[in-house]
């Protein structure tokens, strides 16, 4: 019955911790699984974007971590294992119109507290013709 009611309370006391957190999920293990994702959008059509390149680095320290991963073919992307930190992620088009479009850079930031990031939806703007 003790095993039980520690299990309960376990339960609980992660519980209160996901209501009062910054994220989504924060664990005060710091071995947690740590990790940021989003989803490259056109901010015209609200369609992912496949084949963008997105940097992310450590904004006080790049020997921390830095990491680069390509969009799929849905625009959606994960960096696993991330530190804790402050972060920039910069979205840059590699692949021209072939995507639906030509787009602008786009840069937006995360921080990582012994939790996980969504960055949810990341518009990108077409870029001008002048």
């Amino acid at each position: 019955m003790s095993k039980i009611k520690t299990i309960i309370l376990t339960v609980l006391a992660f519980s209160a911790g996901f209501m009062f957190t910054g994220c989504n999920v924060q664990y005060e293990d710091t071995t947690a699984e740590r990790y940021v994702n989003g989803h490259a959008k056109s901010a015209s059509t609200n369609a992912g974007i496949k084949n963008i390149i997105v940097y992310i680095k450590n904004t006080t320290d790049s020997n921390i971590y830095t990491d680069v991963r390509l969009t799929d073919s849905n625009g959606y992307f994960e960096f696993p294992s991330v530190p804790n930190g402050s972060y920039e992620l910069t979205l840059t088009d590699i692949d021209g119109s072939n995507n639906g479009g030509e787009f602008q850079n786009k840069t937006t930031a995360a921080a990582i507290n012994n939790c996980y990031y969504e960055c949810g939806d990341i518009l990108m703007d077409l870029k001008s013709n002048n």
